[in-house]
Parts: C-alpha cells; structure tokens; sequence
C-alpha cells in the first residue's frame, strides 16, 4: 500500500471511529434531532480526529500524523 492510499485510509477510519463516538456518546446524554446530532457530530470528529499525511524524504515515502492533543508531527 502507498503512503497516500495508507494517509486517506487512516483519515477515513480515524473520522469514522471519532464521528460514531460522538453520536451515540451525544445521543446518550441529549436527545436532539436526529439531522442535529449528525451535523455535531460531524463538526467534532473533524476537529478531534487526527490527521495524517504522506510525504516524500528522498525516495522513502512517510506517513506523518498531527493530533490536536500531541505537539508537533508524528511518524507512522
């Protein structure tokens, strides 16, 4: 697998778990609308989800994640 195939991977899956966590977390304690709770949702896991990157060092291709609660980048 590329290192960009494996960076849109993780994004899709970790915006995935963060999105279904915030749904029923939310519909737990507050009963919304459903359209209401998907839209919060959505918002949350974009800002909390980590993000990952692929780059290029001289012919060896990384995967690099930044996360809101780590400082600086990551290799994966």
């Amino acid at each position: 697998m590329s290192a960009k195939n494996k960076s849109l991977f993780l994004n899709f899956i970790s915006s995935a778990v963060f999105f279904l966590i915030f749904r029923f977390g939310l519909d737990f304690f507050v009963r919304w609308e459903e359209f209401n709770l998907a839209f919060l949702s959505g918002i949350l896991a974009l800002v909390f989800s980590p993000k990952f990157i692929a780059t290029s060092d001289a012919k060896n291709p990384k995967v690099l994640m930044k996360w809101i609660f780590i400082k600086g980048h990551k290799e994966i």
